[in-house]
């Protein structure tokens, strides 16, 4: 909550100051994206959501943590997740591999894996969080200010399907509408859905690694196969030399 007897920033001012950057965020955004196509590399091809935030959500957030800052500089005040890119994957495995590529391919400032120490009675989205420095040449020639270009950051999310499309649904449910915690009826209901949605993921991971297993298997047979089928032809190539001998 702002202080008492603190004036709210004027809104106006801020939304121009950063409708100002927008060109240079959607620029920087539509860089990395390629930059991270080209870096990532899974089995089966992730999904990529790319956006800017909104003014309006933007707005909100300064006034609830920064609202003394924005009034005093001229400068915008800079949010972690301003700029974001979703990186949606089919399996579980996958999240380790995309945040491995991403460490390697990037500058981490920070790895946050939310939702990881809920219990089973919760029921918030999870979600690995990557925030990482704008690569110089992803920046654009012009727009950004060398404070901005300093502070500004890119929040890179890693999710699975499932878990993208519950954190959808309990966005709009939850976090738009203010929902009430105390509801237990309906805080038992949602636990039961996220449950049953990474039960989900957990079956299709399984699944996934058993088609390994008997692809591998398959191989290995093959492999058997094609030498056996090679020393017959090597052994009867040898007595048909003999014999025209």
């Amino acid at each position: 909550m702002p202080e008492k007897n603190f004036t709210l920033p004027n809104k106006l001012e801020i939304e121009k100051r950063y409708e100002s950057y927008r060109p240079a965020f959607n620029e920087i955004l539509e860089k990395i994206e390629n930059l991270l196509k080209q870096k990532i590399n899974l089995p089966s091809n992730p999904t990529y959501k790319a956006r800017i935030k909104s003014f309006p959500s933007y707005y909100k957030k300064i006034l609830r943590q920064k609202a003394k800052e924005s009034s005093e500089s001229n400068e915008l005040v800079t949010l972690t997740d301003m700029i974001g890119i979703r990186v949606i994957c089919a399996f579980v495995e996958d999240l380790a591999l995309v945040e491995k590529q991403v460490v390697e391919s990037f500058d981490v400032k920070e790895i946050e894996r939310k939702g990881a120490e809920q219990s089973f009675k919760e029921f918030g989205y999870e979600s690995v969080h990557i925030l990482i420095s704008i690569p110089e040449s992803c920046l654009p020639e012009s727009g950004i200010s060398p404070e901005l270009r300093k502070n500004l950051v890119c929040e890179i999310q890693v999710r699975t399907i499932l878990q993208d499309a519950w954190a959808e649904v309990e966005h709009e449910l939850i976090y738009k509408s203010e929902f009430n915690p105390f509801d237990k009826p309906l805080r038992r209901k949602l636990a039961s859905i996220n449950a049953s949605l990474t039960l989900a993921d957990i079956i299709f991971q399984e699944i996934r690694d058993y088609q390994k297993k008997l692809q591998t298997e398959l191989g290995a047979r093959r492999s058997s196969f094609y030498e056996k089928a090679d020393e017959f032809s090597e052994e009867m190539l040898g007595q048909s030399h003999h014999q025209a001998a």
